[in-house]
């Protein structure tokens, strides 16, 4: 007789004793689930192993070499070159306002030199 069986002739035997019978068929019910609800789960889990391991073999194909941008060309770092102006190169937010706008709503209180973008 397996462990399993022997664990409900026991609990039978104490609900006899004790006269409680729908708690044994309630926690009949309850193995059953649980029972049922793990299979799915190693079930799941099993799927999902097979799917990692299938993953981990497939090696994607090498890119070709892009372009490497040129310093002085495609960008400056800033020596030796121009230093930008606060106000005019750039804002750093301060006074709370954004100088830039997008959305489809109309920007609150724009002021001259003010960017919108609509979406």
């Amino acid at each position: 007789m397996n462990p399993q069986k022997l664990k409900k002739l026991e609990r039978l035997a104490k609900v006899l004793d004790n006269g409680d019978v729908e708690l044994l068929t309630q926690l009949d019910q309850l193995e059953s689930k649980v029972d049922a609800d793990m299979a799915n789960v190693m079930a799941v889990v099993t799927e999902a192993l097979a799917v990692a391991e299938q993953t981990k073999k497939l090696e994607g194909e090498r890119g070709e070499p892009g372009y490497t941008p040129v310093k002085n060309k495609d960008y400056f770092d800033g020596k030796d070159g121009y230093t930008p102006v606060k106000g005019v190169d750039y804002v750093d937010g301060v006074d709370g306002r954004t100088p830039i706008f997008i959305g489809n709503k109309e920007p609150r209180n724009p002021q001259k030199g003010d960017l919108w973008y609509r979406d």
